[in-house]
């Protein structure tokens, strides 16, 4: 996005929260939950969310995602107000540093090196992933041991998964979400990486994919809402014998997921509980083998 002048047309609505830190990751998913198109701490106890410019009643529609994520009433403070198109991503850019997922693997901004290994490439933009996130690190070591050969990531975010996985050896993926936005991150973010067709990304739904396509390799890096309403089509498209890696849930919310996954063919194999250091929460991230055929 490019800046614009203050006297030009408002195209995004800023949403901003005050929430005790320890919180902000919890904000963060409600956020996503009622349609932000991405958010950033302003600093500790500031959460600031952006919308469209028509996306009505913000406020409210976040009080009411807050409810249905945390089971709670919102009591903070929250102030909205009309934004002038600009790229409010440069500050965060700036600060952006190579992040070591393990001894071998690294994800780094454009230009900035990596370490020993391979280096995956993500510019961040409104894809989330820059490999900074437990559970976008939980997924990237379980690649590492083992990518697969046909690797799915639903909701790509900033496509980090999917191309770690190619750069690991896997021969193809699919970058899958429902952003524009996300896409066109993760269209520049494979170009930066050299992978070209081999990641294939579309825009929509697993609806979007073709009915009978399967894979070895089944990441969801998703809310809790979102990972137990599509726990069933996730396993669907995991091929008999492969491996579904989901994150994003608070270790609180380990329990619920996995009934989700009652009387499905699968068997948790691997978990990980891992602190965010920087909010203090701990998240919960799994690897689900699909039993084989």
């Amino acid at each position: 996005m490019t800046a614009r002048a203050p006297s030009e047309p408002a195209k995004w609505i800023e949403l901003d929260l005050e929430i005790p830190p320890e919180d902000e990751d919890r904000a963060g998913a409600a956020l996503w939950t009622c349609g932000s198109v991405g958010s950033w701490t302003v600093r500790p106890g500031l959460v600031r969310g952006y919308f469209g410019e028509g996306a009505g009643d913000v406020e409210g529609r976040f009080r009411v995602a807050w409810r249905e994520t945390t089971g709670q009433q919102w009591r903070g403070a929250l102030s909205s107000r009309p934004a002038p198109d600009r790229d409010w991503l440069a500050p965060w850019r700036a600060t952006m540093v190579p992040t070591p997922v393990t001894p071998t693997l690294t994800v780094a901004p454009p230009g900035a090196g990596g370490g020993q290994g391979r280096t995956v490439v993500i510019r961040p933009g409104q894809g989330f992933g820059t490999g900074s996130h437990p559970t976008t690190q939980a997924l990237l070591r379980w690649l590492e041991a083992d990518p697969g050969r046909r690797v799915l990531d639903v909701g790509c975010g900033s496509g980090v998964l999917g191309i770690a996985a190619l750069l690991l050896g896997a021969g193809f993926a699919v970058g899958l979400d429902i952003d524009r936005d996300a896409i066109a991150n993760a269209e520049e973010n494979r170009r930066l990486n050299g992978v070209g067709t081999r990641l294939r990304l579309v825009e929509g739904t697993l609806d979007a994919l073709a009915a009978g396509a399967r894979f070895d390799r089944v990441l969801a890096n998703l809310d809790r809402r979102a990972l137990e309403q599509l726990a069933g089509d996730l396993v669907e498209r995991c091929a008999p014998g492969g491996r579904l890696g989901v994150a994003g849930l608070l270790l609180a919310e380990r329990t619920p997921f996995l009934r989700a996954l009652d009387g499905l063919p699968v068997e948790l194999v691997d978990e990980r509980a891992e602190e965010d250091e920087g909010a203090g929460d701990t998240w919960w991230s799994a690897w689900i083998a699909r039993e084989s055929a």
